[in-house]
């Protein structure tokens, strides 16, 4: 059922970014603060975002990933509520702030159905363009790579 697959992602996404991972006190310097500063900003987000998502799902279409009929597909297996959503992110851990803040085309940052939807078909995107060869198979030439 659609709804279990999506859940699962959601769920990893949660239970694998909340575990305590050590991490090492960085000084942002004022060059990161800056570009910070310009990612987080509304005009980012109105003008850029939107350009650069067009270009992945244009890409991904290109390139044989049927990103716009997924989509529309994986929209449409089921009643997406709010109701769904509360009940997975009551059930999971609690995640980390950054996962809550907008993410490249999310608002709501990766916890939101929309990134749930497009998750495996975006990854599915960058792999048809960092390996064109490869073509709506790229990820798969991409995991590949690390084996």
């Amino acid at each position: 059922d659609m709804k279990c697959v999506i859940a699962t992602m959601l769920s990893a996404v949660l239970l694998t970014h909340t575990l305590p991972v050590a991490s090492l006190a960085t000084v942002a310097s004022p060059v990161q603060t800056m570009m910070q500063a310009v990612v987080d900003s509304a005009l980012y987000r109105r003008l850029v975002v939107p350009q650069a998502r067009s270009m992945m799902v244009r890409t991904a279409e290109e390139n044989g990933v049927q990103w716009s009929k997924s989509l529309a597909w994986l929209k449409s297996a089921h009643d997406w509520g709010e109701d769904d959503l509360d009940a997975l992110r009551k059930d999971a851990s609690t995640p980390p702030p950054y996962y809550t803040k907008p993410f490249h085309a999310y608002d709501e940052g990766n916890l939101c159905w929309e990134a749930a939807w497009e998750q495996e078909i975006a990854g599915k995107a960058v792999g048809a363009r960092n390996f064109p060869q490869a073509g709506r198979e790229g990820e798969e030439a991409f995991r590949a790579a690390f084996e």
